[in-house]
């Protein structure tokens, strides 16, 4: 993927945090997946955190899907794990494996589970996912096939199709999109046209047909026109670079809230 010139890039020392991620690959029944696992030291039980990365980080060097963007090491943050230790886990789905195809999803999911299986001081009730742009996309398809697995979820800047729609509101979801993002629109809807007639749906999308769900545990942010140049310098699709900003930590002090009942 060709990336503009206005992408975000990684903060100083983002590369040191890559290489605390321990590199594996999984060979499973969907095929072979490169991927990176943060371990902490833990002195009981603690969550993981799935990271699934967009368009832009497609490949087999089991590299960049970290050392491209903040998003993917943040969890990794020495004052993230003081505070919160955690496992995080970052596959990276291949060159021709699509953006929503299902074995990429059925591949991370055998992934995930795998982890979790081979080491005991993952607390089964807090698993959380969160991915952005196509791993946003991935994100919705995952908690649609896996109902009430995840206990959290943040969607960045994705979109969904409404097949099993509604299975994504048995997972607690915060959903982060700029509602001028170029590249995966924050909407779908245009003019008169009535959102649930959409196949394709955004962030807005979604929200607009689920706010009143009051059972639903679900908050969004949706920074304004301009707001992600105008702040972060940066195109308007990298709303992740708002996710990752430690100045907007409430949004992972949200998800690390979550528990399976």
């Amino acid at each position: 993927m060709v990336v503009p010139k206005d992408w975000d890039l990684p903060s100083e020392g983002n590369d040191v945090l890559s290489e605390k991620f321990e590199a594996h690959i999984h060979e499973g029944k969907e095929g072979r997946m490169p991927y990176r696992l943060f371990v902490p030291d833990p002195s009981e039980k603690v969550p993981i955190v799935l990271y699934i990365h967009g368009a832009d980080c497609v490949g087999d060097d089991n590299i960049s899907q970290l050392s491209m963007h903040d998003i993917g090491t943040m969890y990794a943050r020495p004052s993230w794990q003081k505070k919160h230790p955690c496992y995080v886990l970052a596959p990276q789905y291949g060159i021709g494996m699509g953006y929503t195809v299902t074995d990429v999803g059925a591949a991370i999911q055998d992934l995930l589970e795998q982890v979790i299986r081979e080491h005991d001081d993952i607390d089964r009730s807090r698993i959380y996912i969160y991915g952005y742009s196509a791993g946003g996309a991935k994100l919705y398809r995952l908690l649609k096939q896996h109902p009430g697995f995840y206990a959290g979820a943040i969607g960045i800047c994705g979109s969904t199709d409404r097949a099993f729609l509604e299975d994504i509101t048995k997972t607690p979801l915060y959903m982060v999109h700029a509602v001028d993002d170029p590249v995966v629109r924050y909407s779908y809807k245009s003019g008169n046209q009535d959102v649930r007639k959409l196949s394709h749906l955004g962030s807005g999308d979604i929200h607009e047909m689920f706010r009143e769900t009051v059972d639903w545990d679900m908050h969004v942010k949706f920074p304004e026109k301009g707001f992600m140049k105008e702040h972060y310098h940066v195109n308007a699709h990298c709303s992740w670079v708002y996710v990752s900003d430690p100045g907007n930590r409430d949004i992972s002090e949200w998800l690390f809230s979550k528990r399976l009942k």
